[in-house]
């Protein structure tokens, strides 16, 4: 069952229709419906006897990241895979094409490149035998991104395309709709998580050490509670580091894979930010403050296609004695 149909599951319970009525609206068998209700209605705790979709769309994600996966990579196939790589100098693509061309047992190349690398960063035991084993690799010096791209992006749950976006956030008619970009330092390594509001180009900067979902999602509160005009939307690219979108409580659209250009104004902001940060700065060596004396240079940098009025000009509609 979709998040979609939770929130209508939500709206028709508060507008008092039946279980069956339900069903009906939905096209769903009674017994599913029912189902739902009994996984997800608290019998305890202060939201007992309630259907929450939020609530009801997080316990059934939890659900089946508990679910006990079948083990495909036994001891035996790795012992298989490191000989075909040490001895053999097969490429993971290369073991794994050849295993379905002559069907045999094998695992998909990407299994077997996070295999290698949770060996080598791992210190279980039964890992030390295939600790060394990304030395036998073309690049073993950094992780490269294999397989098909946009199956990781698919991971996004409730991920809201681009094309689903409303008009009036397309033509800028509004504040408040914003875009959303990470900007990377030396090593590729994360540095700055940039937000732009759409209408005036304001921006705001945060430092960010990592990309893990969680780690961002709670930076990007960090500036919506900051920001003098409640920020509505925000539209990104397909960054797992984005992944924790539906717990902002703000409508989040996602790009189409490598359509940098349907953010194209945040892109341009980051090509004006790169004149402080150049692309290989390391941000271990760049405080919280100098990251604020540029946001406030940036807000206070007049742009042309504004008149030359700056974005802090338009987002507050004033004006600034910014040349005295």
């Amino acid at each position: 069952m979709s998040f979609e149909e939770r929130l209508k599951i939500k709206a028709l319970l508060e507008t008092g229709h039946s279980q069956k009525d339900i069903a009906q609206l939905l096209n769903r068998s009674a017994s599913t419906i029912s189902r739902e209700f009994n996984r997800n209605i608290a019998k305890r705790g202060r939201g007992s006897g309630h259907y929450c979709a939020e609530s009801a769309q997080r316990k059934t994600v939890q659900r089946h990241k508990n679910k006990p996966k079948a083990i495909k990579l036994t001891d035996e196939l790795k012992c298989k895979i490191k000989k075909l790589i040490v001895h053999d100098r097969l490429s993971p693509e290369l073991i794994s094409g050849r295993a379905k061309l002559e069907k045999v047992e094998m695992v998909s190349h990407e299994t077997i490149y996070k295999f290698i690398w949770t060996s080598k960063h791992g210190n279980k035991r039964s890992g030390k035998a295939y600790k060394t084993l990304h030395k036998f690799l073309k690049h073993y010096g950094r992780r490269r991104k294999r397989g098909n791209v946009y199956e990781n992006r698919a991971r996004i749950l409730n991920r809201i395309p681009i094309s689903q976006r409303p008009d009036h956030i397309n033509l800028r008619k509004r504040f408040g709709h914003a875009e959303m970009d990470i900007v990377l330092g030396k090593n590729r390594k994360p540095g700055i998580l940039i937000i732009q509001d759409r209408k005036s180009r304001k921006t705001w900067l945060k430092k960010i050490e990592h990309k893990n979902a969680k780690y961002i999602n709670s930076k990007i509160k960090s500036i919506l509670n900051r920001t003098e005009k409640p920020i509505r939307s925000i539209t990104t690219d397909n960054d797992l580091a984005f992944a924790n979108h539906h717990q902002l409580n703000i409508d989040v659209y996602f790009t189409n894979p490598y359509s940098s250009q349907e953010k194209g104004s945040v892109e341009n902001r980051i090509g004006q930010l790169r004149r402080f940060f150049p692309k290989r700065t390391n941000f271990d060596e760049v405080s919280e403050s100098q990251i604020n004396k540029v946001e406030h240079l940036l807000n206070n940098r007049p742009l042309k296609m504004f008149n030359y009025k700056t974005p802090n000009e338009v987002y507050f509609s004033n004006t600034l004695a910014l040349m005295n």
